[in-house]
């Protein structure tokens, strides 16, 4: 399912936007390693609630490049 479009925008400049976001993060993360920061992966673990909104099952969850995009913004605005 396509998501609604709002204003002038179609969901290629969106898929557009988000590809330039993704070059430019590849290379600030390129930049940032090179002048000596270090990358640590650390694993996500990920909590399933049942509907009482208690846990009944964990996982380790699956780092994914959009959150390596979010972070990577994240680190050069501090």
């Amino acid at each position: 399912m396509v998501p609604k479009m709002h204003g002038q925008f179609e969901l290629q400049n969106v898929v557009d936007s988000l590809r330039s976001l993704h070059a430019i993060t590849k290379k600030m993360r390129e930049i940032r390693l090179r002048n000596g920061a270090f990358w640590i992966e650390t694993p996500k673990l990920v909590f399933l609630l049942d509907e009482s909104g208690n846990p009944n099952d964990s996982f380790l969850g699956v780092r994914k490049e959009s959150s390596c995009l979010v972070e990577e913004f994240d680190a050069a605005g501090k």
